[in-house]
């Protein structure tokens, strides 16, 4: 088998969606934050497809809009990356990152002025963290 179709394969894999779980908080999080108000946009280091596999997932009715780095062309903890989607925003917006990669989420976000919550890990330099998703929305709530 030559690269190509080991690649054509591999994303053929990638995209498929049963190969992928979606944590049990993630909707029950995404629910209770939408009754607060809070609207959700995905900004992801991911392929093109990204929307279409978020759609595949059933997850695509909580976001306002999914943004992947393959299509805006640059990655966090890019500033533009937080950037593109802070432009999207109605004017003073309150904004926070959600995400599980201290450099890429967390760094990123804050080098813009967006507030962000770590998930899912500890590190000793992250103001806010929660164990799981359904920790985020007291968090937000207490600030």
């Amino acid at each position: 088998m030559d690269a190509k179709t080991v690649a054509r394969h591999v994303k053929r894999n990638y995209l498929n969606a049963l190969k992928w779980e979606v944590f049990a908080d993630v909707i029950p999080a995404l629910t209770e934050l939408a009754e607060l108000g809070w609207k959700h946009i995905i900004l992801s280091n991911h392929v093109q497809e990204l929307a279409g596999l978020v759609s595949q997932l059933k997850l695509a009715e909580y976001f306002v809009d999914v943004v992947s780095s393959a299509n805006v062309g640059v990655e966090k903890p890019h500033p533009e990356a937080f950037r593109r989607v802070s432009r999207t925003l109605p004017v003073q917006s309150q904004c926070w990152m959600v995400g599980d990669n201290v450099t890429a989420d967390i760094d990123g976000a804050n080098s813009v002025g967006i507030d962000a919550i770590l998930v899912r890990k500890h590190h000793s330099s992250v103001k806010y963290v929660s164990e799981n998703l359904l920790g985020v929305a007291p968090v937000v709530d207490a600030v």
